[in-house]
């Protein structure tokens, strides 16, 4: 399954992969916490390693659905919330390699429904890039900012 030429994820490449004709929105999300951003449904698979353990071994799982903020995954494993993942989502014959947070993980039969953010370094030009979607950093990115030295 290893690409081997992968472009940065970045949320241009989301938007790009977002506006081609194969790309369905997904059912509007009814539920409490309303999403910031619509989802579209896909059939990629993600490779994804833990960054946090020496072995980097990928794992693999089948997207659901992608949206400029994240996506959701189906995979074999449990995985906390809160852990950092080196990614490659492989679509269309096309490698994107990034980073991304595990948000939740909900047993499903006998896999695993995932929730990952992505984690861009370029979040100041989202609004841009995303047609003037308000785009909010993640923790870890206003962490990692203020832990900069000048």
């Amino acid at each position: 399954m290893n690409t081997l030429v992968t472009k940065k994820l970045t949320r241009e490449i989301i938007m790009n992969l977002l506006r081609q004709p194969v790309a369905v929105p997904t059912e509007p999300y009814q539920g409490v916490e309303r999403r910031k951003h619509t989802r579209w449904k896909t059939d990629a698979t993600i490779e994804f390693w833990p960054l946090n353990k020496k072995s980097k071994k990928p794992m693999y799982g089948q997207c659901r659905n992608i949206s400029i903020g994240g996506l959701g995954m189906i995979c074999d494993q449990i995985l906390s919330p809160n852990t950092a993942l080196g990614i490659v989502l492989h679509l269309n014959d096309e490698g994107f390699h990034g980073r991304a947070d595990v948000r939740y993980c909900l047993k499903e039969q006998d896999r695993f429904m995932v929730g990952l953010e992505f984690v861009f370094n370029d979040w100041e030009t989202c609004n841009k890039i995303t047609d003037g979607y308000k785009c909010v950093p993640s923790v870890s990115q206003v962490n990692a900012i203020r832990n900069l030295k000048p």
